[in-house]
């Protein structure tokens, strides 16, 4: 049997598995959701969703729609940012490649879900403040 569209190749995984993967544990991580959890959810093992996440074996469509059924999310949420990695490939900046690696960790995920909750103002002041941070961290160096 030939799984080829399953496992990842020999030097090393898609970039796009590495990116679903990344976003599934996001997922899981803001749910409070253990691997476990959703392994029994989706009738696999824990192992399999630690390979899914790490981009190890790739995600075939039907198992992200059970996965994405399990974490109450549209299974395109899985490649939201996806365009930051063909930016990426395409030699953007350093600050576009390193904001796009963070957009895919659980902090990234957990502040846009605070943000969500807030009106446009408190929205702007979250950003301004933001800006402030950077301005005295560049002033402590």
């Amino acid at each position: 049997m030939d799984n080829t569209a399953t496992t990842t190749p020999a030097d090393g995984p898609d970039p796009v598995d590495v990116h679903v993967g990344a976003r599934i544990v996001a997922m899981r991580e803001a749910l409070g959701q253990r691997q476990a959890d959703l392994a029994t959810a989706c009738g696999i093992s824990f192992q399999q969703i630690q390979k899914y996440e790490s981009g190890a074996n790739r995600v075939s469509c039907s198992r992200l729609v059970q996965i994405a059924k399990a974490q109450g999310v549209a299974p395109g949420s899985y490649f939201e940012g996806i365009e930051l990695l063909q930016r990426e490939a395409s030699s953007e900046s350093d600050t576009v490649r390193d904001a796009g690696r963070w957009l895919m960790t659980p902090q990234a995920l957990e502040l846009a879900v605070a943000l969500t909750s807030l009106d446009n103002r408190a929205r702007d002041f979250a950003v301004f403040l933001a800006h402030q941070a950077i301005r005295y961290q560049a002033g402590k160096r």
